[in-house]
């Protein structure tokens, strides 16, 4: 019993182990399998955090297509450039919306042949065949214009897929309509200057840097001798020898400089006339690129020669002019000795016979007459050749003025005419030939003095222009005045004026007068009305030095006769003229008063106001507009400042009076500020 009981406890033993046995090596198999499942969840989570990665990757891809889909829509919609994409059955893709300005396309076109759709092109448009466009080749593009006269430039390119594969094509329309103008513009002006080049009556030439011509006009290749093909690529000295040594140091000083030669007399011989030389005035011009280097020159040649040697005959003539002048001048002056001796001794003898007095004058008057032309002779001669010698100092224009004036006023009154002088009380000082000043004043007082019929007035007026630092003098009279055809003529040398009354002389008088003040730096000038309407001489010379305003402000009262300013006062209003006249006359003015416009005109011609206060609303014939027009009009006159007085004071009444001549315009009541104000405008004259 007990051996079968040890026996079941060791088959229950070996059981027991068995099963020990069996459970270690489940146990065993179980964690190898929880080991493996633990590597599969490894491996499951490294798949899933693979997974998240790829779709943040396809999330971002997306986003960046979209990205570029949006920019892509933006361009296109953006862009003036209109763009159409075509595939390869050239159906439409995608367009600009400038695409519109040449094709009718709506969004929903998208998908339609190009074909189906109207277009404003002037032509359809030529597309080429998809198989003949490449990608490295340059994009075909032609001109095309549309209907409504605008050009553009149209570029046909492959589209390419990722792949490289052609699936259609690009076309793109740029606007060059800008373009298109300003090249047929710079065609015309090239055909313009090209036509220029080769008819211009002067030679023409441009040269490299190593002297070579580059191009040559038909006039300067038919000035040397050789049709112009021959010029091209052929060096300066081996198509003209004769002129190189003359012409290439001046070619070479402007590619050197970069400054133009200008104006200079070259000569030599060419080989149409080997034997003479020739004389050329030719001007050389840089031509520079854009950084500013000279790469050719410029030539303008003008053929002198006979101009040259007309100068030259010129002056060998006036040589022996001025030879056989002298010699005139001096024979003829040998009998005018005697002849004036002799009226001398007839005057120094006691003759009762009253008809030698009368002689005597003759006499001395044709001697003195004979003896003024034969020196207008000369210096005109001295003039024309430029001889003539200043004798300048620093002089008083006014006072040599006033003694001219003196001077010719017994000769003014023997004539019944009437001289006003009006000269500033203050020296003018300019630096001057005191001869030939007075010889100025004496020509122009004589002129005046012979074409003014009896009862007539010559004015003498002197005043400073501070603009310009000048001085000026007017000579004017109510003579037979100067036809506006022949104004141009009367500075002229031996020129006596078919159109007026001749008198006596060569015709120099007022030739000399412009010689002598041009060389005095000064001008002069001729204003006439017309015939019977008197004339007026204009002089202005440089000012040595300004005068100050109190110098020039009052006129000499010894020949003027008047304090301040000569003013005349025109109002119907005698209470407002008189007491005005009371006012002015306080200040020290020389004052004369009318009440009317026809009484102003009469009373001024004997007057000679410097300043006019005129009223505007006068009554009668003439009201202030019309006395204004008739100072300016009336050669004597239209020096006189005009001061307009009235109650009218609007923008349209300031430009009326502006109109009709008046310097200034015032409103009434006027106060003394006010005149004082406008009357400053007019001192010094």
């Amino acid at each position: 019993m007990v051996v079968q009981l040890e026996q079941q406890l060791h088959h229950a033993r070996l059981d027991l182990e068995q099963t020990v046995q069996a459970l270690e090596q489940a146990n065993e198999e179980l964690k190898s399998a929880n080991e493996e499942l633990l590597v599969m969840n490894e491996e499951l989570r490294a798949s899933n955090a693979a997974l998240e990665t790829a779709k943040e990757e396809v999330e971002h891809h997306r986003q960046v297509l979209e990205q570029t889909n949006d920019d892509l829509e933006n361009l296109l919609n953006s862009t003036q450039i209109a763009t159409l994409l075509l595939d390869h059955a050239l159906t439409i893709r995608r367009f600009t919306p400038a695409m519109s300005r040449l094709y009718n396309l709506i969004a929903s076109d998208v998908g339609r042949p190009l074909t189906d759709i109207t277009h404003r092109l002037c032509t359809s448009l030529p597309l080429p065949d998809i198989h003949t466009l490449q990608a490295d080749v340059v994009p075909i593009q032609h001109d095309v214009q549309t209907t409504d006269g605008r050009w553009y430039i149209c570029q046909v390119s492959p589209y390419r897929t990722h792949a490289g594969i052609n699936d259609g094509m690009v076309v793109t329309f740029t606007d060059v309509t800008a373009l298109h103008e300003s090249e047929e513009r710079y065609r015309r002006q090239y055909a313009e200057l090209e036509t220029l080049y080769h008819t211009a009556p002067i030679g023409l030439a441009l040269f490299d840097t190593e002297l070579r011509y580059l191009r040559i006009n038909e006039r300067l290749a038919d000035i040397n001798g050789l049709p112009p093909a021959e010029h091209i690529g052929r060096t300066l000295e081996e198509v003209l020898p004769g002129v190189t040594d003359s012409v290439a140091p001046l070619l070479r000083q402007v590619i050197l400089s970069g400054e133009p030669v200008l104006d200079i007399e070259v000569g030599g011989s060419t080989h149409k006339d080997p034997g003479t030389q020739h004389v050329w005035l030719a001007s050389y011009y840089p031509v520079k690129n854009a950084a500013g280097t000279v790469e050719a020159v410029s030539a303008v040649v003008q053929e002198i020669t006979e101009r040259k040697q007309a100068e030259a005959m010129l002056r060998e003539s006036a040589r022996y002019k001025d030879e056989y002048l002298a010699m005139l001048a001096h024979e003829l002056r040998n009998p005018l000795a005697p002849l004036r001796n002799a009226a001398q001794v007839l005057r120094i003898l006691d003759a009762p016979d009253p008809r030698l007095g009368e002689l005597r004058n003759i006499i001395d008057r044709q001697v003195d007459h004979m003896a003024r032309m034969l020196d207008d002779l000369l210096d005109i001669s001295r003039i024309a050749r430029g001889k003539l010698q200043l004798e300048k100092e620093k002089l008083d224009l006014a006072e040599l003025v006033r003694q001219a004036a003196e001077d010719f006023r017994a000769t003014i009154e023997q004539q019944e005419l009437i001289l006003t002088v009006r000269i500033p009380q203050g020296p003018l000082w300019i630096q001057g030939d005191p001869t030939r000043l007075t010889q100025v004043l004496g020509n122009l007082l004589r002129n005046a003095v012979q074409y003014t019929a009896a009862g007539g007035k010559i004015c003498i007026r002197v005043g400073i222009d501070n603009d310009d630092d000048a001085v000026w003098i007017r000579i004017s009279d109510t003579g037979v005045g100067i036809p506006p055809t022949i104004t141009e003529h009367l500075f002229e040398a031996f020129w006596q004026g078919d159109g007026l009354n001749r008198g006596t002389g060569l015709g120099l008088g007022l030739a000399l007068v412009k010689g002598f003040v041009e060389l005095h730096g000064g001008v002069v000038q001729v204003t006439s009305v017309g015939e019977q309407q008197g004339s007026q001489f204009h002089i202005r010379l440089p000012l040595l030095e300004r005068p100050s305003l109190g110098a020039v402000a009052a006129a000499d009262p010894t020949v003027a006769g008047q304090t301040m300013l000569r003013i005349l006062v025109v109002d119907d209003s005698r209470d407002t003229a008189d007491t005005l006249r009371l006012l002015l006359e306080h200040e020290g003015h020389n004052v004369t008063v009318t009440y009317s416009g026809e009484q102003s005109l009469e009373v001024a011609r004997d007057y000679q106001p410097d300043v006019v206060l005129c009223d505007i609303g006068l009554p009668g014939a003439l009201d202030g507009y019309d006395v204004a027009r008739a100072f300016r009009d009336d050669p004597l006159l239209r020096e006189a400042y005009l001061i307009a007085i009235t109650g009218y004071g609007r923008e349209q009444d300031r430009e009326n009076a502006d109109a009709a001549g008046f310097n200034d315009h015032l409103l009434k009541p006027v106060s003394m500020d006010e005149l004082h104000s406008a009357l400053a405008q007019r001192s010094g004259v």
